[in-house]
């Protein structure tokens, strides 16, 4: 059965590799779609016996049950957005371009989920941001995207020396290579020793870069530049990888205050200004931009509360609602229009006060089926309340709140109580300080989306709003460092050019 699995999941790398052969673009295409749908088959039937069976791949590959959970997802991703670019970039001149490196990026995504090597695994971390690196200027014309490209390339190397280091520690400490050693022995040490302290933070320093944590966000923002099909890739698929490292090295990441600390006020600051700024935005695909980066801080801190059962469900969840979300944007735009022709609905002190109450109401009955974190419960009270107002302006609101809630309830607790007995993550007990601290940021948040909703026609409000329309200036400072430590020569945009031209020409 070992070999049987091992050849499983070596043939969806194939499937991948195979989908990057260069041919005639017509036929890469349907090559790609053949490739991406048999590599979903394997990668399903690889998981459905390793869960029937007693057994592991070779020790070359990684047994944990994340990668069984996460590799039909990117078979799945990669066929759809095959299938959406195909008609997308029709008629486009690099093409071919698109999809050599999109295959690559893909079979780098692969590598990183399946390596139990150290070296494997940096190598393709490594790779996968090489490769995207390709697919970002694949109109190398543009001034914003070539920007975004570089701020992202410096921002990667960061994130791979701290990567290097901290499995260069681990190495050290366990005198082993495979990572699974690394996360079964963790249990048995009684402390964590300042190698290890040093190697948890780095990881996590690696995973907030890779998140497009604040402030170094802005390239996330700015690389809607992109074609739709990758900007899609990257929100649904690739950001998703720092969650991805923190939930892999949850043995480790929990016995560490320092890497606890750090996750919680680092992505809980970003939540809270990434949220808010998301309501000051127009552009569909800048909202989606913001809105990732908030999304990924919110699994972080979940991560951090130990939810990591949670924390799963929401990298699933946030892939396929994200990679929805881009291929569906000029939906959004239409629906958009709608609503600026219906006009705003008025917002009063008596309904945010009701959605509140209903709010908390759902919450603590939900607490008393499934015992969640007090920080937890700030969170969802935030979220339900603000999905509360918004029902309360419908007709029939008083059969859709509790049928929705029942609802929700019911489905997201019974997948987070599936995702708890199938992979077996730590358990730990948080400081007062830091329920503390987390609570108090989720009542920021609740408290300043409010704020800015009452007091729209206010001075109040039109500073606030001003200052997050502008995200706090934290990506014009972070574009000034990163220029001033690596210039970069930026293509010069074609409409300045041309008029330039003109009153040359006028002259």
């Amino acid at each position: 059965m070992q070999i049987l699995l091992s050849v499983l999941i070596l043939s969806v790398g194939c499937c991948f590799a195979l989908a990057s052969v260069k041919s005639e673009v017509a036929r890469q295409w349907r090559n790609m779609t053949w490739c991406y749908s048999l590599a979903l088959i394997l990668s399903l039937t690889y998981g459905v016996i390793k869960f029937f069976s007693d057994d592991l791949p070779a020790l070359w590959f990684n047994p944990s049950i994340l990668t069984d959970l996460l590799m039909p997802l990117v078979a799945f991703l990669a066929l759809i957005l095959t299938r959406y670019a195909r008609s997308y970039l029709a008629g486009q001149s690099r093409v071919s371009y698109y999809q050599r490196w999109f295959a690559l990026s893909l079979l780098s995504v692969w590598g990183v989920l399946t390596s139990n090597h150290m070296a494997l695994f940096f190598a393709a971390w490594v790779a996968i941001s090489l490769c995207f690196h390709r697919l970002l200027m694949i109109f190398p014309d543009r001034p914003r995207a070539a920007l975004a490209a570089h701020k992202k390339f410096i921002f990667a190397r960061c994130a791979e020396l701290s990567l290097f280091i901290a499995f260069l520690l681990l190495y050290t400490h366990w005198q082993s290579p495979w990572i699974s050693d690394w996360t079964s022995n963790i249990a048995q040490l009684q402390g964590l020793p300042v190698s290890l302290i040093l190697a948890s933070l780095l990881l996590v320093i690696t995973a907030m870069i890779k998140c497009a944590q604040l402030p170094i966000h802005g390239w996330l923002i700015q690389v809607v530049e992109s074609p739709t099909p990758v900007s899609a890739l990257l929100h649904a698929g690739i950001v998703n990888l720092g969650g991805f490292l923190i939930i892999l090295f949850a043995p480790l990441i929990s016995l560490s205050q320092v890497a606890i600390w750090t996750l919680l006020i680092w992505a809980g600051l970003s939540v809270v200004i990434a949220a808010l700024v998301v309501h000051t935005r127009i552009s569909v695909k800048v909202r989606l931009a913001w809105s990732t980066s908030a999304q990924m801080g919110f699994m972080l801190i979940e991560c951090a509360l130990g939810y990591y059962e949670l924390a799963v469900l929401h990298l699933l969840a946030h892939s396929l609602y994200k990679a929805y979300a881009f291929l569906a944007a000029s939906s959004e735009v239409n629906k958009y229009l709608q609503d600026q022709m219906s006009g705003p609905s008025p917002v009063s002190f008596q309904r945010v006060a009701v959605s509140l109450l209903l709010a908390t109401l759902m919450v603590g009955l939900w607490h008393s089926i499934l015992p969640i974190h007090p920080a937890m419960a700030a969170l969802y009270i935030v979220m339900f309340s603000l999905l509360f107002n918004q029902l309360l302006s419908r007709q029939y609101w008083y059969v859709s709140i509790p049928l929705g809630s029942m609802l929700f309830v019911a489905v997201y607790g019974a997948q987070q109580l599936g995702l708890s007995h199938l992979i077996a993550l730590p358990e730990f007990s948080l400081s007062l300080w830091q329920l503390v601290w987390v609570s108090m940021l989720f009542v920021l948040l609740g408290s300043l989306y409010w704020l800015l909703k009452l007091t729209a026609n206010h001075p109040i409000g039109h500073g606030l709003y001003r200052w997050l329309y502008a995200g706090f200036y934290l990506d014009e400072w972070s574009t000034r460092l990163t220029l001033a430590v690596w210039p970069t020569e930026l293509p010069k945009n074609q409409v300045v050019s041309i008029k330039s031209n003109q009153q040359e020409m006028f002259k």
